[in-house]
């Protein structure tokens, strides 16, 4: 609920810019929150509540890396959520099945940090 207050309490700030710019990146909006709360077994329908009447994306872009890969990327200074393993895995199947949901864009996100980079922006230039 508390990541939901903080995109209200930025709500005004978030439509000026979205008037200002053609784009708009953010890092973990809204389909973070459903993600999350329904890996942490919350309702979806409840969850969704909690931004509705907030500016909607016009894509969405999971980067989707195994959870051994990303242990092996980061070792430490990991949070609550990213040291345990069980979650990750449930928050990262939460995200694939909101994807098929709502038509989020999943790319890879194993190989080079350059191909990773290429496949974001393949799947960015198709909205764009």
């Amino acid at each position: 609920m508390l990541y939901s207050l903080n995109r209200w309490e930025n709500r005004t700030r978030l439509l000026k810019t979205l008037r200002e710019y053609d784009v708009v990146v953010a890092d973990r909006y809204t389909a973070s929150n459903l993600a999350y709360g329904t890996a942490h077994r919350l309702g979806l329908q409840w969850l969704e509540g909690l931004d509705e009447g907030l500016p909607e994306p016009d894509v969405v872009i999971i980067v989707d890396v195994p959870v051994p890969s990303a242990f092996k990327r980061k070792k430490e200074k990991r949070d609550i959520h990213e040291n345990d393993r069980a979650f990750l895995l449930r928050t990262k199947t939460a995200y694939l099945r909101l994807a098929r949901k709502y038509r989020w864009k999943i790319v890879r996100g194993i190989g080079s940090t350059g191909q990773v980079h290429e496949n974001i922006w393949n799947a960015i230039r198709k909205v764009l």
